[in-house]
């Protein structure tokens, strides 16, 4: 007879109660820890699901913002096998939830996946990539950046993929710098945020590191503190895409390293154990952004601008389809104010259209 499953590791799990009720509609169960833990095995244990673990923003399009924001802790009873596989998949960033990840692929691949015809042995639970990132230069922990072992996985083999140095990279949603801190493909980099606090801490590392360093050090770690650079970031005007303004890019950093899920809301005394420590990235960053240009446009100006460079690759990671997220926790140049709207499919659609024209220009002229 096969062995039977002993549950006997208890996980206290935090989610979005939103997923959760999802799953258990979808279980025809009550049991919140148990449609969780049958959401998790058919996930680990259904290679058609699985492999996808890459979709890491389907939580995105299944659940509202608040939906998302909204967590609550569950207890829940695994197996061994089981806590293994998840701690294959953790990462590094613990502003992301792997379980949330993992039950957000499953709900949304369900319907379709179609189901190994026998089921996974636990000694071939999927794991992640072997490759592994440079964590020594994360300096911003955000949410949904490209931070993971697994994302690092994937993009390493797109740009293996291609088996050449460019002459430019652009790296038109920069974000955190998921990318630009792990892989160099090109000898002249371009890298672009629409969020101004980011364009600015960037610039201001590359070109005023010790100042930077020394506002940032000389800081008090206190809440008394944290409120006042939140109050200096909330004045817009503080900041703009054609000087550096030095403050604001220690203010934006203390804030988001001291905050509650890093967002730059509230105080956080548990981030006080690491604060110090993020400090060290930066002189990394300095040497890895010198020659680097940084802009702070709309990415869809800035791929117009380089559309016509010899020899570049476009690097291409736009927010979240219908995401209203960033109308509230980004500061632009308020020539875009226009723009400040949900990311939807037609706002994907434009840079795609740009590049399949250029794609099919560079074609046609080699034929």
């Amino acid at each position: 007879m096969p062995k039977k499953e002993t549950y006997n590791k208890t996980k206290n799990i935090p989610l979005p109660p939103e997923l959760v009720n999802q799953l258990c509609d979808h279980f025809q169960t009550d049991n919140a820890s148990e449609a969780i833990r049958k959401g998790i095995h058919e996930f680990l244990t259904k290679s058609s699901y699985s492999k996808r673990m890459d979709d890491f923003a389907l939580h995105q399009i299944i659940l509202t913002v608040e939906e998302r924001t909204t967590i609550k802790k569950y207890s829940i009873r695994i197996t061994d096998d089981m806590d293994k596989a998840l701690k294959a998949y953790a990462t590094n960033d613990t502003s992301f939830n792997t379980v949330t990840v993992m039950l957000a692929n499953y709900l949304y691949f369900s319907g379709a996946a179609q189901a190994p015809s026998t089921p996974a042995k636990a000694s071939s639970l999927p794991a992640p990539g072997k490759f592994e990132p440079d964590y020594s230069m994360k300096l911003l922990p955000l949410a949904g950046s490209k931070w993971s072992p697994v994302m690092q996985d994937a993009i390493k083999k797109i740009f293996d993929s291609s088996g050449k140095r460019w002459q430019t990279s652009i790296d038109a949603f920069v974000g955190a710098l998921g990318i630009f801190s792990n892989f160099k493909v090109a000898d002249h980099e371009v890298i672009n945020d629409i969020d101004l606090r980011k364009v600015n801490l960037y610039r201001a590392i590359r070109d005023y590191m010790y100042i930077l360093l020394e506002k940032m050090l000389s800081k008090p770690v206190d809440e008394d503190t944290f409120g006042q650079c939140k109050s200096l970031l909330n004045n817009g005007e503080h900041l703009s895409d054609a000087e550096v303004n030095l403050d604001a890019a220690a203010c934006f950093l203390f804030t988001t390293l001291l905050s509650v899920r890093n967002t730059g809301h509230t105080f956080s005394g548990k981030a006080l154990s690491t604060y110090r420590k993020n400090m060290d990235a930066i002189a990394l960053l300095n040497e890895r952004m010198k020659d680097t240009e940084i802009y702070g446009r709309y990415a869809l100006e800035l791929i117009e601008k380089y559309m016509k460079s010899e020899d570049s690759i476009f690097i291409i990671d736009p927010p979240y389809i219908d995401t209203n997220i960033y109308k509230s926790s980004i500061i632009i140049d308020e020539k875009y104010d226009a723009e400040k709207e949900e990311f939807g499919y037609k706002e994907h659609m434009r840079p795609v259209t740009i590049l399949d024209a250029l794609i099919f220009r560079a074609s046609s002229t080699q034929v």
